[in-house]
């Protein structure tokens, strides 16, 4: 395998008993942004977990920044910033003590303005001087990002699911951040649900259907692949947003729904859909979760499956 892909898998495998999570994948990753997305059971979790070595391969290879992420784990984990979808952070410390504990151990000299202003930079600062158990979801998503970014030197983000249970506007804060990580040079992995998301930040994109790679290529293919896409947006106001929708975004939208809650909204613009989307929590209801309803990408799995047995 080559040093100049930040990862790079031979036949790449993991199994739980009799069940093969991931299986036989073979890619090699240039440096960049490269999104990770796939339906639930797909194995991005497991793969992310083969990246940063918290397990080993059942079999294949797998190499990143030129490491094996099991046998050299502590060498590797000193080049990465990292955010599990499982992350845990002690709830009786604050904010702050989480962090700038974890900051000690990457040598921050001034763990304490470090971390306020990475967290100042998230817009959670406001809260480092309270306990992490009397966080709200998205508050303890957001610390978990920020965690993720206190390594200095860090050369690759590896982030599964950072905008899970992060309301929209957080998510462009979190997009911004780390579009000018990038500009510095900075690697990212990342999975999310919403390709629209990825489509802001990567070149190139990793979908996995069934723990195997069913597609790898450029980001705007998914796009283009899905004539129209459904979202369930979660507000607390769905009967104003459906008006304003209606109202200010009618030439990207074909269908609005009120069902159990949520607003089902179906575009065939998903990727001005969720820059345009928050505009219009300014005007009174606010936008806590957009994801994609699972058969939107019926086509594409299918797609992705006849690609794999050619």
């Amino acid at each position: 395998m080559c040093s100049k892909y930040i990862i790079s898998t031979r036949e790449l495998s993991k199994s739980f008993g009799s069940v093969e999570a991931v299986r036989d994948f073979t890619v090699d990753v240039y440096p960049g942004a490269t999104g990770v997305f796939g339906p639930n059971g797909a194995g991005k979790t497991t793969f992310f977990n083969l990246v940063i070595g918290y397990i080993r391969p059942s079999r294949g290879s797998i190499e990143i920044l030129g490491l094996d992420p099991w046998r050299d784990y502590v060498s590797l984990r000193s080049r990465l910033g990292v955010m599990v979808e499982d992350m845990y952070l002690p709830h009786h410390l604050t904010g702050a003590e989480a962090l700038e504990t974890h900051a000690r151990v990457y040598g921050v000299r001034d763990p304490s303005g470090y971390v306020y202003g990475l967290a100042e930079e998230v817009g959670l600062e406001w809260a480092l001087d309270r306990r992490i158990g009397t966080y709200s979801q998205g508050m303890y998503r957001r610390l978990c990002f920020i965690h993720a970014l206190l390594n200095p030197n860090a050369e690759l983000l590896v982030l599964d699911e950072p905008f899970s249970n992060v309301d929209v506007e957080n998510v462009l804060t979190i997009i911004d951040i780390l579009r000018r990580r990038l500009r510095s040079g900075v690697s990212l992995l990342i999975s999310s649900h919403i390709p629209a998301y990825l489509d802001l930040l990567c070149e190139r994109y990793i979908f996995m259907n069934s723990g195997r790679l069913a597609r790898y290529g450029a980001i705007g293919e998914v796009i283009e692949l899905l004539p129209r896409v459904k979202y369930a947006v979660r507000t607390d106001n769905p009967q104003h947003l459906a008006h304003l929708v209606s109202e200010k975004m009618e030439s990207i939208v074909s269908s609005i729904e009120i069902s159990g809650g949520n607003l089902v909204i179906e575009t065939p613009r998903p990727d001005r859909f969720v820059t345009e989307l928050p505009r219009l929590s300014g005007e009174g209801p606010r936008l806590l979760e957009i994801r994609i309803l699972e058969d939107t990408y019926s086509t594409l799995w299918r797609e992705g499956d006849e690609e794999i047995r050619g």
